[in-house]
């Protein structure tokens, strides 16, 4: 059947003899492995170092395809956000304010603005100078 595709016997002989197993080739099992992120020339430096120590590393990807194709839902804008801690600082002084709300920062931030125009804190804002 061999000789119907075109191989020469020799050919055939050769690949059917048995070869004996070199000892070089022959895996021995690692002490321990070690994972670690991936860095171009650092990582090779640490597997020549670790190999004499009979210690097998595997390197890992910073990002994955995953990480950086699988987005399941879309962001939120920082506008719509709720939970969050704000900052508003005077435009005419140095003083700011931080708060925490439990609403959205642009519900928030209106009745900020609603309580500047107040008459009350008008007064408080022109005593405190």
């Amino acid at each position: 059947m061999s000789f119907m595709n075109g191989y020469p016997s020799r050919v055939i002989s050769n690949a059917m003899r048995a070869r004996p197993a070199s000892s070089s080739k022959v895996m021995m099992k690692p002490k321990a492995t070690v994972v670690l992120p991936y860095i171009k020339n650092v990582s090779e430096c640490i597997k020549r170092i670790l190999l004499p120590l009979d210690i097998r590393t595997c390197f890992k990807p910073h990002t994955t395809l995953r990480q950086l194709l699988v987005h399941p839902k879309d962001p939120i804008p920082v506008e719509s956000q709720t939970g969050v801690i704000y900052q508003v600082s005077c435009g005419t002084c140095h003083i700011s304010y931080i708060g925490q709300t439990g609403r959205t920062i642009t519900h928030r931030l209106k009745e900020h603005k609603q309580a500047l125009t107040s008459p009350i804190i008008f007064q408080l804002l022109q005593n405190m100078q």
